[in-house]
């Protein structure tokens, strides 16, 4: 209702402009040059008004995208909590009048779903789902020039060599100050250690650091990752709770760390959010800063 009635506003605002306009200079005989001037500047105003419904319309068509994503959420913890054995679900008084979202789950959702994990591989594929539906969110609205945006004069970001392959700045001990990194560099960042723990839980020769390049662009890397979560959800597929308790691989933590597979599948959970907020921040970042 709000969207149709923020439509039916800028209709409204955009008919009163025209008419507005109509009064064209050389309709504007026997007018006063003062009427003259209040109708040119009743004219800007309308159009600043028109663009900031434009705007208001933008910014509710994103709000009921992130309803829907909670609504799918909360539809995934109260499927989880129902699995679980002995939990019987309490009766509350009116429930049959909560609202529960109808609409299609993602397609991830429906894969774990269809893999029927046990209650503890499905608890890990909501925590991932959930990281996932948050990166989703900046992923479809960067644009191509977010990604070599440089915040600050110290930076780490993605440069094209003599070869032309996009490598990224690095060095073997952190500096300090610690440069702010571009999305570019987190989007390569991101994909280099899911890359290398993709190795390691498919039992490949995991490849060193200077083998993951950047693709060279914007669309190119976020194929790229999605790709690398495509792979990474076939891996936890396959995974029993006997896998989940035997030893991980030397990475991201050295050999005999007495770390399990599950402690290797929390951190790529983690990992990913705090490149993801990251990315998030430096997005918003840049569009405020252009508007």
């Amino acid at each position: 209702m709000n969207g149709a009635r923020s439509a039916h506003d800028g209709h409204r605002i955009g008919v009163i402009i025209v008419r507005v306009q109509m009064v064209s200079p050389g309709n504007r005989r026997g007018l006063s040059r003062d009427t003259g001037s209040l109708l040119d500047q009743i004219t800007a105003r309308l159009v600043a008004a028109a663009e900031r419904t434009d705007h208001l319309r933008t910014r509710l068509a994103e709000a009921e995208d992130d309803l829907n994503r909670l609504r799918v959420a909360e539809q995934v913890v109260k499927e989880i909590l129902a699995e679980q054995p002995g939990r019987e679900r309490a009766e509350e008084p009116g429930d049959e009048s909560v609202p529960v979202y109808q609409g299609a789950l993602p397609a991830d959702h429906t894969h774990h779903r269809a893999a029927q994990l046990l209650p503890r591989g499905r608890l890990t594929c909501f925590r991932r789902d959930f990281t996932w539906s948050l990166f989703d969110y900046h992923l479809e609205r960067l644009q191509p020039a977010d990604f070599l945006w440089e915040p600050a004069t110290l930076c780490w970001t993605v440069r094209l060599d003599a070869r032309g392959t996009w490598v990224p700045d690095w060095t073997e001990t952190e500096p300090d100050p610690v440069p702010v990194p571009t999305i570019g560099w987190l989007s390569w960042h991101i994909g280099w250690w899911w890359s290398v723990a993709i190795d390691h839980a498919q039992g490949r020769k995991p490849r060193t650091r200077t083998e993951i390049t950047w693709p060279g662009d914007g669309t190119s890397a976020v194929e790229w990752l999605r790709g690398l979560r495509s792979t990474w959800l076939t891996v936890l597929a396959s995974l029993t709770d006997a896998d989940l308790d035997a030893p991980a691989a030397p990475f991201p933590w050295p050999q005999d760390s007495e770390h399990t597979v599950a402690h290797t599948i929390a951190w790529v959970n983690s990992e990913l959010m705090k490149n993801v907020s990251e990315i998030g921040q430096l997005r918003m970042v840049r569009a405020a800063f252009s508007e």
